[in-house]
């Protein structure tokens, strides 16, 4: 058919043609030579066997049949735009979202994702108390969550245990209880408390540590191990924290562990959990690829 013989680079030039009525305006704004923009024409007049515009001294004209197969060959123009759209524009990647506290999203999950080559995933990280995981995670707000507690999720998310954390007694560098690292120098000392709001205010998290609140000095309240590290590692107060947590300050020598012979090691298991039917397996495995081996560094 004719039809196929048409270039959509002529049926182009001949609607810019139609809005400016010069063909030297459009070959100045196309940065032709008038005789280029004129052979595009006629080649687009040839193909459909019409005269599609009239030339004199005064300029252009549309001829009746050029205008009246204006609508059509703007159509045509549409459909191409369209076309084009469809095919430049890649399928946008999947979302991947995880949920994990505070600690995991800073310590943990950043050096996972760094690692995740390969996989063509968004990935979004959303910070949560642990309260608030099954919950949200069954309104569909995420389809991996990272988390320390043995929760109670339905039978449409898997849950495994990928590691542990280990906590320790953390102190700075050249804290003054190094030099008697005992129970009884230890209570002498303020600790940083763990902290989180609830709707009826703030209460104390538990952070793991042998010896209770009520017989330790406050000191900084914060709802952040990340806080918690940084105080650690400016003052004399002490943090009962994952090792996790203190990896990198203890390598850089700004915080030391403080062995304390009288307590047993605490550890806490570590779980992955994720939506079965928003995880492909081996998406999945690869995940717990990189949690155990980062866990156990």
């Amino acid at each position: 058919m004719w039809t196929e013989e048409l270039k959509l680079k002529e049926i182009n030039l001949f609607l810019d043609l139609v809005k400016t009525s010069s063909v030297r305006e459009l070959a100045r704004q196309r940065n032709l030579q008038p005789g280029q923009v004129s052979k595009g024409i006629r080649s687009l007049e040839q193909k459909l066997g019409v005269t599609l515009v009239e030339r004199s001294a005064q300029g252009i004209r549309l001829t009746p049949i050029g205008t009246d197969l204006v609508p059509y060959l703007e159509n045509m123009q549409r459909l191409q735009e369209s076309l084009a759209g469809a095919l430049s524009t890649e399928k946008e990647a999947p979302t991947l979202t995880f949920a994990s506290t505070s600690y995991f999203s800073t310590h943990f999950l950043p050096t996972v994702f760094s690692k995740f080559g390969g996989e063509k995933f968004k990935l979004r990280l959303v910070d949560l108390p642990p309260a608030q995981f099954v919950p949200v995670g069954l309104r569909g707000a995420f389809q991996v969550c990272v988390h320390s507690q043995d929760l109670d999720w339905p039978k449409t998310w898997t849950s495994i245990q990928v590691g542990e954390l280990h906590w320790n007694l953390y102190a700075r560098k050249d804290h003054p209880l190094l030099e008697k690292p005992t129970l009884r120098e230890v209570t002498r000392y303020p600790f940083v408390f763990p902290i989180y709001w609830t709707q009826e205010g703030y209460r104390y998290g538990n952070d793991q540590c042998p010896l209770p609140i009520s017989k330790r000095i406050r000191g900084v309240e914060t709802t952040t191990a990340t806080a918690a590290c940084e105080i650690v590692s400016q003052t004399e107060q002490l943090g009962f924290l994952p090792e996790l947590v203190m990896r990198q300050s203890v390598k850089r020598g700004e915080a030391v562990a403080v062995p304390i012979s009288s307590w047993k090691p605490v550890t806490q298991p570590v779980y992955l959990t994720v939506k079965n039917d928003q995880l492909k397996q081996h998406t999945f495995e690869r995940i717990q690829a990189l949690c155990r081996a980062h866990l156990d560094q």
